[in-house]
């Protein structure tokens, strides 16, 4: 159930929509605001509307600082997209697109044949919270967003999705197996990067040391 509210203020002269949402099963009040800048606001069965609207007008500050990030974001997007030299991000996006299923299957399949792996579909998504997922059914989504990074980002993202075919859960088996492939894609595929790894390798973190990086990517 969604309920949609207009007055709200976070900053007292800019007049918000508020989705209101309940869930069954949530026990806590959250909030959270989309890439859009949109403000959605989470409520168990039992708490009132009026007393979440509360409890949203108590994070306006916050509502506000994730909104300034938000209009950061989109700038610096729309000034990769003219460099790159593209007249909207919107053209940029479909030519990322077309070029992540041009290299990203072929690149996943290469992968796949080399470590054991027989994922069903293959499809790229332009998603705004994660690289990848892979389904219950073996189908992986992959982010467009991926031919934008290093090499060996991509293809620890690669990896990561193809480890759940195995695991599909984040427990210490699938830690394991992704991380003895990324130290084998490394010292195999990217030995000119072994060096500045070493350490990592040695303490069975290169995976994470991966991951990190990929945090400093800001998606388009």
């Amino acid at each position: 159930m969604c309920e949609f509210f207009n007055n709200f203020s976070t900053n007292g002269d800019v007049e918000d929509k508020i989705t209101v949402v309940r869930k069954r099963g949530v026990r806590r009040i959250s909030l959270r605001v989309d890439a859009a800048g949109q403000i959605i606001l989470t409520l168990p069965w039992f708490v009132t509307t009026a007393r979440g609207l509360a409890f949203a007008a108590g994070k306006a500050e916050w509502i506000e600082a994730v909104r300034t990030r938000i209009r950061a974001a989109a700038k610096q997007q729309q000034q990769e997209a003219a460099a790159a030299g593209y007249d909207s991000l919107d053209s940029y996006v479909e030519v990322l697109r077309a070029r992540a299923k041009r290299q990203l299957p072929a690149r996943l399949a290469e992968l796949a044949g080399r470590y054991g792996f027989q994922p069903s579909q293959v499809r790229i998504k332009h998603n705004r919270s994660n690289w990848g997922s892979c389904s219950a059914r073996g189908n992986i989504n992959l982010n467009l967003n991926l031919v934008r990074v290093a090499p060996h980002l991509r293809d620890y993202v690669l990896l990561h999705e193809l480890c759940h075919l195995r695991h599909a859960n984040h427990g210490p088996a699938f830690h394991s197996l992704l991380e003895s492939l990324c130290e084998d894609l490394c010292r195999r595929d990217y030995p000119h990067l072994a060096g500045n790894y070493a350490r990592r390798m040695q303490e069975g973190a290169l995976h994470l040391q991966w991951r990190r990086e990929l945090k400093n990517v800001k998606f388009v």
